[in-house]
């Protein structure tokens, strides 16, 4: 019985060694309702998420090219990170529309973020939980 404690505990150390806290940023930019430019951005977190409410969570499976470990996965899936924080509705910090005189020019810049998100690796997947700000 102790036998099967011990493993139990140490595939949650292990786990918790494979978890990175990071913040994720996400801008876009049109003209016209055409999208110019689409930019994102995640930063490891210097110190641990301090917040407890998650507000979503989602699995991706470490598809094509296939991630080593969290670093090489958040480097090579981004967008699929992105993606499924969009698909859940992630608020939107800032919208801005600039109209000239004629509305010939018009131009809409949206911001989300900084999200607080904890990415957890495994070897088939990865489960991401966004928090909400404290």
């Amino acid at each position: 019985m102790v036998l099967g404690a011990s493993f139990g505990l140490q595939i949650a150390l292990a786990s918790s060694l494979l978890a990175g806290d990071y913040y994720v940023t996400y801008s876009l930019a049109s003209k016209q309702l055409v999208v110019v430019s689409e930019k994102s951005y995640i930063s490891k977190a210097i110190t641990p998420l301090n917040t407890s409410k998650i507000a979503y969570s989602a699995i991706i499976e470490n598809t094509a090219p296939i991630s080593k470990n969290e670093q090489d996965f958040v480097k090579d899936h981004l967008p699929d990170i992105i993606d499924k924080l969009l698909n859940y509705k992630v608020q939107i910090n800032s919208i801005q529309t600039e109209i000239d005189n004629n509305g010939a020019n018009e131009k809409t810049y949206m911001r989300i973020g900084p999200i607080p998100v904890k990415i957890d690796f495994y070897e088939d997947f990865v489960t991401i939980k966004a928090y909400e700000e404290e």
